[in-house]
């Protein structure tokens, strides 16, 4: 799998190192998707599916960039 690099990110988190998540277009509306699309089921401990982190992100962000190309 193709590592993905995006350069609309305007700079760099203070502590972990990546990109700035909230500023880069690609990554919100990605985000957004995931978020609308995720699975849930209560449990009384949360979500029985988990709750989506960076991974499903950037593979949102890799499926919506290979649509475009």
């Amino acid at each position: 799998m193709p590592k993905i690099v995006l350069e609309c990110c305007g700079g760099k988190e203070q502590h972990k190192g990546q990109c700035l998540k909230g500023r880069c277009r690609h990554y919100t509306k990605a985000r957004e998707k995931v978020h609308q699309s995720w699975r849930y089921m209560a449990t009384g401990f949360g979500n029985g599916y988990g709750n989506p982190d960076h991974g499903d992100f950037l593979a949102q962000v890799r499926k919506d960039l290979e649509k475009k190309s």
